[in-house]
């Protein structure tokens, strides 16, 4: 299965087409942005992945399938569901709820170094899942210019790996704001799994960190949903 026909891409593809307001600057939007910034706080003490964390919980950016739809599950969900509603018409929005020991997986210690120039980024983590199985994962990533504003998808996790990688990148909510999403999708065990990252080209640029780098933590644990 490619990973554009899942139902996900709406959100994760390209351009993130989704209807302008379910994601625009709303006053819900912006206080996660706010949350979110006095989260961070300062550069020595900061915990970036709690932080992420916490702004895709309240901004809903990360989807959830119903009925084979997309739905965003979040605490803006008043004016996103209205606006999902009239837009499928006829689906109903339902929440979705896993059991204590449903498939989870964590993203550890992911970092991501670009170098100065901009034609390349390294990505570097282990994919963990809860039970028990972990994978490190390697993806050099060399488009020639433009590297920290570079999309891909379906790129494997390390040679012949059946987990496949996909980075996308969204300036929506302005400069300072963008924000990523990382999709780990499992062509073996056919599941797929959403993480976020919030600022990832607007961290501390050091001559040993330059634009575009950083590390960001464990990312997760996510649900690990099926396809």
């Amino acid at each position: 299965m490619h990973f554009q026909d899942l139902v996900f891409a709406l959100f994760v593809t390209g351009a993130f087409a989704a209807p302008t307001s379910l994601f625009a600057r709303s006053e819900c939007a912006q206080s996660c942005i706010d949350a979110d910034n006095k989260c961070r706080g300062d550069e020595a003490t900061r915990n970036m992945a709690t932080c992420s964390s916490n702004f895709y919980s309240c901004l809903g950016a990360i989807p959830t399938a119903v009925d084979g739809k997309t739905v965003p599950p979040t605490v803006c969900s008043a004016e996103k569901e209205a606006a999902f509603q009239a837009a499928s018409n006829t689906n109903t929005v339902s929440k979705i709820t896993y059991p204590d020991n449903a498939p989870k997986m964590t993203l550890k210690n992911f970092t991501r170094y670009c170098d100065k120039q901009n034609t390349g980024c390294d990505y570097n983590f282990v994919i963990s899942r809860n039970d028990g199985s972990e994978e490190r994962c390697t993806i050099l990533r060399n488009p020639g210019s433009g590297a920290i504003d570079e999309f891909f998808s379906g790129v494997p996790c390390t040679s012949g790996s059946s987990s496949l990688i996909s980075w996308s990148l969204s300036y929506q909510f302005g400069p300072g704001n963008e924000f990523s999403i990382i999709t780990v999708t499992n062509t073996a065990s056919k599941d797929i799994t959403y993480f976020g990252v919030t600022r990832p080209n607007s961290q501390p640029v050091t001559d040993l960190r330059p634009a575009g780098s950083g590390a960001f933590g464990d990312l997760g644990p996510s649900d690990v949903q099926t396809f």
